[in-house]
């Protein structure tokens, strides 16, 4: 799971059914105020088809999909979400 300043780099595919926590705040110059965030969500060639939940944490996993993907084809969404009280989703 890359991201922009290398802070997730080398964990690796996601296993199906696994929830990965991201800290937003701390971040390049993300203010430790933050309450939202607009993300830019993208998966890259996945070894099958399946769905990703973005949400805050402790929250429990909502029922609605911000992004549905097929097998082998990266598929990218733009959305905004709430942070948990330690600034993750």
């Amino acid at each position: 799971m890359p991201t922009l300043d290398g802070l997730s780099a080398r964990i690796g595919r996601r296993s199906a059914g696994s929830t990965t926590s991201v800290k937003v705040t701390g971040r390049g110059s993300v203010p430790a105020t933050l309450e939202s965030a607009v993300l830019t969500i993208s998966v890259i060639n996945p070894a099958a088809t399946g769905n990703l939940k973005v949400y805050p944490c402790g929250l429990g996993a909502p029922t609605a999909i911000n992004i549905s993907y097929p097998a082998g084809r990266t598929t990218t969404l733009t959305t905004i979400t709430g942070l948990s009280a330690t600034h993750r989703f």
